[in-house]
């Protein structure tokens, strides 16, 4: 399972981490994430908006007084494209969000995908959260099978 994000998502994600009255968002974050790295567990929530072929789904993590994720889940492609992240209670939480902000987060998703602009997440060696682009995991897959190939020829 690949876990993607829109650039909104990864600026909200990286204020709430640093902010020192959520020390538990990036660990429950990697916990549902990176923990199963199963789709099937990973792309459950309360689909609340969007087309059938594209919905926006809600998940409260780790429970109801947490953290809300929205996100997209792309069963063809078995990854899940982050939009949104808010803490339910402090002084960065937040009610639920209303319609106009749903079709936001859907246009953002959709122009996303469109112009490839949008951030890979995944865990390094040291277990901790990286953000890197499309263009630079691309960069990197195309590098690692040139390596492979010349590893092979004499």
């Amino acid at each position: 399972m690949e876990v993607h994000c829109t650039e909104e998502f990864k600026t909200e994600f990286e204020k709430i981490c640093k902010n020192k009255k959520y020390p538990d968002c990036e660990k429950h974050f990697i916990d549902y994430f990176f923990g199963g790295g199963n789709y099937a567990k990973a792309a459950t929530g309360q689909r609340i908006f969007g087309h059938i072929s594209f919905p926006l789904f809600k998940k409260r993590i780790p429970d109801s007084g947490g953290y809300r994720y929205y996100f997209f889940p792309i069963k063809e492609k078995e990854c899940i494209l982050l939009g949104l992240v808010y803490p339910k209670t402090g002084n960065l939480g937040s009610d639920n969000i209303e319609n106009e902000t749903k079709r936001l987060l859907l246009d953002q998703a959709i122009n996303s995908l469109k112009s490839k602009s949008y951030y890979h997440i995944r865990l390094d060696k040291n277990g901790n959260l990286t953000f890197i682009t499309i263009e630079e995991l691309k960069g990197e897959q195309e590098l690692a099978v040139n390596k492979k190939v010349n590893k092979h020829n004499f």
